[in-house]
């Protein structure tokens, strides 16, 4: 019965909402132009439309969208049946590779466009109940609104979009390990300098399973490949997450957790799987004092209840952006720096906090 009522209110929670979706444009825009690079173990019909089926291997494609020139920080406007490309994201190019040298070759030339040496891409790997369209969506709004400098890549792993299929993501997160660690093998082939993992929510899961059979394979490697790890609202069990980077070692760094205690998605998620918190919502440290991790606590800003709080608050994007000015100011030293973050730092051995004030961001 409790269990029962915990789904139910999963429901309640995003049945509202409507499902963003890929709407190609013929006609001219004016917006600034982000392409997104894709790698998927969904099966794909077209560049822009893949099925929530699980698919045998990795198939490719790119999509460039016209983001629209008032567009809000943070939003991800849509119009499926009269795309406006002043108002709404709009599809402008798109293209399925035939073959994976294709697709090695496409992005090889993207990241040619950056010096040698600053190569980078972003990966960025969705969560539960995330379609097709909506994981391409959020990278392509995450890449403009950062203002990556890099690629931008996607790994759209065959979540259902179903608000009632948690346990199937689960499985299919597992499924999903072998073709994220060789969409970051195609990536690096490539030709990128530095490769960053961006996760949320069950994709967090897809993300620390890859980088753990990675390291049993090869001790080291996922330090050697990863340039930076960011998890946001990660759906993981703290017991499990701790063992799993248990065979991660050394960890990449920077490693970046987005928590907040206030994550309705994240309550639900814990007591359908019968534990007190996910790592996503941790309270205390603790448990990660081992780890030379940095978490960043959301708790305090308005939002925070938001299971996507980092990528749609203005203000919180802003703090996002500047991920790597965190990770350098704690560099060989992280007990904190008085004064450097309009909150409390909190440092136990290996693994710092940062605890945000209302409304505080990064001081520059």
């Amino acid at each position: 019965m409790f269990r029962a009522l915990s789904l139910l209110c999963f429901i309640g929670l995003t049945a509202c909402a409507p499902r963003a979706t890929l709407t190609s444009f013929a006609g001219p825009t004016l917006g600034a132009e982000q392409q997104v690079f894709i790698g998927t173990t969904r099966p794909l019909v077209t560049a822009t439309q893949a099925t929530p089926d699980r698919a045998g291997g990795l198939s490719f494609a790119s999509v460039t969208l016209s983001m629209p020139p008032n567009r809000r920080l943070g939003e991800i406007p849509f119009n499926q049946r009269d795309p406006d490309p002043m108002q709404d994201i709009v599809v402008t190019q798109s293209q399925r590779f035939a073959q994976t040298t294709q697709f090695r070759a496409e992005l090889a030339d993207a990241l040619a466009a950056f010096p040698d040496g600053e190569r980078e891409a972003v990966i960025y790997v969705h969560g539960f109940n995330n379609t097709y369209d909506e994981g391409v969506l959020r990278i392509a709004q995450l890449a403009h609104d950062l203002q990556i400098e890099g690629v931008a890549v996607h790994y759209a792993w065959p979540s259902q979009g179903w608000v009632l299929g948690y346990g199937h993501d689960r499985e299919s997160a597992l499924f999903a390990r072998d073709g994220l660690q060789s969409l970051i093998e195609e990536v690096r082939e490539a030709g990128a300098d530095r490769i960053v993992l961006v996760a949320h929510s069950m994709g967090a899961l897809v993300s620390v399973e890859t980088m753990r059979q990675m390291d049993i394979a090869a001790p080291g490697s996922s330090k050697e490949t990863l340039f930076g790890v960011l998890l946001i609202s990660a759906d993981i069990d703290p017991d499990v997450f701790v063992s799993q980077l248990a065979r991660v070692d050394p960890v990449p760094e920077p490693f970046v957790l987005f928590v907040s205690q206030r994550d309705r998605a994240l309550r639900l998620s814990a007591r359908l799987n019968g534990s007190p918190r996910r790592i996503g919502n941790l309270s205390d440290i603790e448990p990660l004092a081992d780890l030379p991790i940095t978490v960043i606590n959301l708790s305090n800003e308005p939002g925070s209840a938001d299971h996507f709080a980092a990528g749609n608050s203005a203000v919180l994007l802003s703090l996002f952006s500047q991920v790597r000015d965190i990770d350098a100011a704690f560099s060989g030293d992280r007990a904190g720096r008085p004064g450097l973050f309009p909150g409390t730092v909190l440092t136990i051995r290996n693994a710092t906090e940062i605890v945000l004030a209302p409304g505080g961001v990064l001081s520059n």
